[in-house]
C-alpha cells in the first residue's frame, strides 16, 4: 500500500487503496500521559 503525499501523487492511480499520515489538531481538552509527564 503506497504512502500518499506530494512526491509520489502523480503515481497514485484513481480509486486506489492507500496509506496517509497526518496529525490531530483542535483537540478539546489536554491530554497527558503518566509516563511522559513528570
Amino acid at each position: 500500500v503506497p504512502l500518499l503525499d506530494t512526491a509520489n501523487l502523480h503515481l497514485v492511480q484513481p480509486n486506489s487503496l492507500v496509506k496517509f499520515r497526518g496529525m490531530v489538531q483542535d483537540m478539546f481538552d489536554n491530554e497527558f500521559y503518566v509516563g511522559a509527564f513528570k
